[in-house]
């Protein structure tokens, strides 16, 4: 199955899976370096559409 990428690859701050998110902050490790992307994947925004309509 072919994935297409939507987005810059993060951390889902609903399901911790990593993969293309919709990028709400970014997260710095203790040093301030490496940010990493997060923010809500496909799946979870589709589940909270789906529960807020």
């Amino acid at each position: 199955m072919k994935t297409s990428h939507r987005g810059p690859m993060g951390l889902c701050t609903e399901c911790r899976r990593t993969g293309a998110v919709e990028v709400v902050g970014l997260v710095c490790d203790r040093f301030g370096a490496s940010a990493q992307p997060t923010g809500v994947c496909t799946e979870c925004r589709i589940k909270q559409t789906t529960l807020h309509t």
